[in-house]
């Protein structure tokens, strides 16, 4: 958020071309230009990275395993029943 703030700043109070903005601190001319958008829509909550999420598991959980961690599952029978036979 720091840099944000910095581009922002040289680019509304200095003046600056976002061109310019973006060779000094090494950023991209496109990035220069969404902060500075998201700074006019926004305000400073605008300049705070974006909240990401964690990716949706795929495939049953349990580590593949086939057993399930919610509802009676997870009765001992069938515990034992879906565990891999060892030879």
């Amino acid at each position: 958020m720091f840099l944000a703030r910095l581009v922002v700043t040289a680019v509304r109070v200095e003046g600056r071309s976002k061109s310019a903005v973006a060779r000094e601190y090494q950023v991209s001319r496109r990035w220069v230009h969404e902060l500075v958008r998201r700074f006019e829509t926004e305000g400073e909550a605008g300049l705070a990275p974006p909240v990401q999420t964690p990716a949706p598991q795929s495939g049953p959980v349990g580590g593949g395993c086939g057993i399930r961690t919610h509802g009676d599952d997870l009765s001992p029978q069938r515990f034992s029943r879906a565990l891999p036979k060892r030879l």
